[in-house]
Protein backbone atom coordinates (compact mmCIF):
# COMPACT_ATOMS: atom_id res chain seq x y z
CA UNK A 1 0.00 0.00 0.00
CA UNK A 2 1.51 3.45 -0.72
CA UNK A 3 0.82 6.81 0.60
CA UNK A 4 -1.59 9.05 -1.19
CA UNK A 5 -1.58 13.02 -1.74
CA UNK A 6 -4.58 15.06 0.08
CA UNK A 7 -4.91 18.14 -0.32
CA UNK A 8 -4.12 21.79 1.82
CA UNK A 9 -8.40 21.52 2.68
CA UNK A 10 -8.12 18.07 3.03
CA UNK A 11 -5.49 18.09 5.92
CA UNK A 12 -7.19 20.84 8.17
CA UNK A 13 -10.71 19.11 7.86
CA UNK A 14 -9.12 15.54 8.78
CA UNK A 15 -7.04 17.76 11.85
CA UNK A 16 -10.41 19.17 12.80
CA UNK A 17 -12.20 15.95 13.22
CA UNK A 18 -9.36 14.72 15.37
CA UNK A 19 -9.34 17.47 17.95
CA UNK A 20 -6.92 19.62 16.36
CA UNK A 21 -6.82 23.55 15.76
CA UNK A 22 -3.65 25.61 14.41
CA UNK A 23 -1.34 27.59 16.14
CA UNK A 24 1.07 29.54 15.51
CA UNK A 25 3.28 28.52 12.62
CA UNK A 26 0.50 26.11 11.78
CA UNK A 27 1.43 24.15 14.67
CA UNK A 28 -1.56 21.87 15.64
CA UNK A 29 -2.70 21.92 19.35
CA UNK A 30 -4.87 19.60 21.23
CA UNK A 31 -8.45 20.62 22.52
CA UNK A 32 -10.92 19.63 24.08
CA UNK A 33 -14.87 21.00 24.77
CA UNK A 34 -13.39 21.85 28.07
CA UNK A 35 -10.19 23.84 26.77
CA UNK A 36 -9.83 27.18 28.33
CA UNK A 37 -6.92 29.57 28.32
CA UNK A 38 -6.83 29.97 32.11
CA UNK A 39 -4.59 27.60 33.94
CA UNK A 40 -4.06 28.73 37.45
CA UNK A 41 -0.56 28.00 39.02
CA UNK A 42 -0.67 26.04 41.99
CA UNK A 43 0.27 27.79 45.00
CA UNK A 44 3.33 25.56 45.92
CA UNK A 45 5.14 26.92 42.94
CA UNK A 46 4.31 30.56 43.47
CA UNK A 47 5.58 29.53 46.90
CA UNK A 48 8.78 28.32 46.05
CA UNK A 49 9.98 31.10 43.37
CA UNK A 50 8.09 34.31 44.83
CA UNK A 51 7.56 36.60 45.98
CA UNK A 52 6.91 38.32 43.23
CA UNK A 53 6.38 42.60 42.24
CA UNK A 54 3.78 41.91 39.69
CA UNK A 55 1.52 39.31 37.95
CA UNK A 56 0.01 41.10 34.74
CA UNK A 57 -2.07 37.70 33.76
CA UNK A 58 -4.32 37.47 36.67
CA UNK A 59 -8.02 35.90 35.79
CA UNK A 60 -10.85 38.57 35.63
CA UNK A 61 -11.94 36.94 38.82
CA UNK A 62 -9.14 36.85 40.65
CA UNK A 63 -7.33 33.89 42.72
CA UNK A 64 -8.12 31.82 45.63
CA UNK A 65 -3.99 32.93 46.91
CA UNK A 66 -1.93 35.78 45.37
CA UNK A 67 0.46 35.40 43.38
CA UNK A 68 2.33 39.10 43.60
CA UNK A 69 1.83 42.28 45.52
CA UNK A 70 0.37 44.05 42.77
CA UNK A 71 -1.97 41.55 40.36
CA UNK A 72 -3.24 42.73 36.95
CA UNK A 73 -6.58 41.40 34.92
CA UNK A 74 -8.05 41.51 31.61
CA UNK A 75 -9.59 44.62 32.66
CA UNK A 76 -6.33 46.12 33.70
CA UNK A 77 -4.81 45.12 30.41
CA UNK A 78 -1.80 43.94 31.55
CA UNK A 79 -0.23 43.78 28.00
CA UNK A 80 -0.91 47.34 27.75
CA UNK A 81 -0.02 48.90 31.26
CA UNK A 82 3.41 50.01 31.58
CA UNK A 83 5.47 47.48 34.45
CA UNK A 84 7.30 49.09 36.55
CA UNK A 85 10.96 48.29 35.50
CA UNK A 86 12.53 47.37 38.66
CA UNK A 87 9.18 44.72 39.19
CA UNK A 88 9.64 41.13 39.86
CA UNK A 89 6.97 39.28 37.83
CA UNK A 90 5.60 36.37 37.62
CA UNK A 91 3.96 35.24 34.31
CA UNK A 92 1.12 32.08 33.50
CA UNK A 93 -0.11 34.15 30.41
CA UNK A 94 -3.19 32.64 28.69
CA UNK A 95 -2.53 30.12 26.51
CA UNK A 96 -3.65 31.27 23.06
CA UNK A 97 -3.79 33.64 20.31
CA UNK A 98 -1.94 36.66 22.31
CA UNK A 99 0.46 34.22 23.82
CA UNK A 100 3.41 35.88 21.56
CA UNK A 101 2.74 39.30 22.56
CA UNK A 102 2.96 38.17 26.66
CA UNK A 103 6.21 36.52 25.80
CA UNK A 104 7.50 39.44 24.08
CA UNK A 105 6.71 41.73 26.58
CA UNK A 106 8.24 39.82 29.75
CA UNK A 107 11.40 39.26 27.84
CA UNK A 108 11.63 43.05 27.03
CA UNK A 109 11.12 44.04 30.41
CA UNK A 110 13.71 40.74 31.52
CA UNK A 111 13.21 40.17 34.95
CA UNK A 112 10.89 37.42 36.15
CA UNK A 113 9.66 33.54 35.61
CA UNK A 114 7.35 33.11 33.08
CA UNK A 115 5.10 29.40 32.81
CA UNK A 116 4.43 28.25 30.01
CA UNK A 117 3.58 25.28 27.80
CA UNK A 118 6.74 23.31 26.66
CA UNK A 119 6.03 24.17 22.87
CA UNK A 120 9.76 23.79 21.49
CA UNK A 121 8.59 24.45 17.95
CA UNK A 122 6.47 27.78 17.94
CA UNK A 123 8.07 31.01 16.96
CA UNK A 124 8.23 33.00 20.41
CA UNK A 125 10.03 30.11 22.17
CA UNK A 126 12.92 30.80 19.58
CA UNK A 127 12.51 34.70 19.62
CA UNK A 128 11.57 35.14 23.25
CA UNK A 129 12.81 32.57 24.74
CA UNK A 130 15.91 30.26 23.33
CA UNK A 131 17.09 33.26 21.36
CA UNK A 132 16.80 36.01 24.04
CA UNK A 133 20.04 37.54 25.39
CA UNK A 134 17.95 38.27 28.91
CA UNK A 135 17.61 34.10 29.23
CA UNK A 136 19.71 32.82 31.62
CA UNK A 137 18.10 29.38 32.26
CA UNK A 138 14.84 27.21 31.66
CA UNK A 139 13.29 24.97 33.69
CA UNK A 140 11.58 22.00 31.73
CA UNK A 141 9.12 20.26 34.51
CA UNK A 142 8.99 16.16 35.13
CA UNK A 143 5.27 15.36 33.96
CA UNK A 144 2.81 17.04 33.52
CA UNK A 145 1.89 19.72 35.86
CA UNK A 146 -1.44 19.84 37.37
CA UNK A 147 -2.41 23.09 36.97
CA UNK A 148 -5.97 25.14 38.61
CA UNK A 149 -9.75 25.66 38.19
CA UNK A 150 -10.47 29.22 39.22
CA UNK A 151 -11.60 27.90 42.77
CA UNK A 152 -8.72 26.29 43.47
CA UNK A 153 -9.46 22.78 42.90
CA UNK A 154 -6.58 20.90 40.98
CA UNK A 155 -7.22 20.07 37.20
CA UNK A 156 -6.37 17.23 35.10
CA UNK A 157 -2.60 17.31 34.04
CA UNK A 158 -1.91 19.46 31.41
CA UNK A 159 -2.35 18.88 27.87
CA UNK A 160 1.77 19.40 27.34
CA UNK A 161 4.42 19.40 29.50
CA UNK A 162 6.03 22.67 30.89
CA UNK A 163 8.61 25.08 31.22
CA UNK A 164 9.74 27.80 33.62
CA UNK A 165 11.65 30.48 31.83
CA UNK A 166 14.25 33.08 33.76
CA UNK A 167 14.95 36.18 32.49
CA UNK A 168 17.52 38.51 34.40
CA UNK A 169 19.91 37.01 37.43
CA UNK A 170 17.29 36.82 40.49
CA UNK A 171 14.91 34.74 38.24
CA UNK A 172 17.93 32.21 37.15
CA UNK A 173 18.78 32.12 41.39
CA UNK A 174 15.24 31.62 42.66
CA UNK A 175 14.79 29.16 39.91
CA UNK A 176 18.24 27.31 40.42
CA UNK A 177 16.81 27.37 44.18
CA UNK A 178 14.04 25.38 43.55
CA UNK A 179 15.04 23.27 41.08
CA UNK A 180 17.33 21.86 43.94
CA UNK A 181 14.76 22.17 46.54
CA UNK A 182 11.28 21.00 45.64
CA UNK A 183 10.62 21.10 41.90
CA UNK A 184 11.30 17.76 40.09
CA UNK A 185 12.80 18.05 36.28
CA UNK A 186 15.75 19.82 34.59
CA UNK A 187 17.46 23.26 34.67
CA UNK A 188 19.04 24.40 31.88
CA UNK A 189 21.48 26.97 31.67
CA UNK A 190 21.03 28.70 28.27
CA UNK A 191 24.51 28.83 26.57
CA UNK A 192 24.17 32.36 23.90
CA UNK A 193 25.48 31.33 20.27
CA UNK A 194 28.48 33.19 19.28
Amino acid sequence: MGLRAIDKCSCFALLELIGKTRGSMGVGYEVSKDTTTTWLTPRPIIDSLGPFDLDPCTPEGGMPWATASRMLTPSDDGLATPWAKDAFVWMNPPYGKNQEQWMQKMAAHGNGIALVLARMEVRWMHDHVLDHPKVQSIFFHKGRLKYCKPDGTQCAPATAGSVFIAYGSLAHERLRRAAAECLAGRHILVNRRS
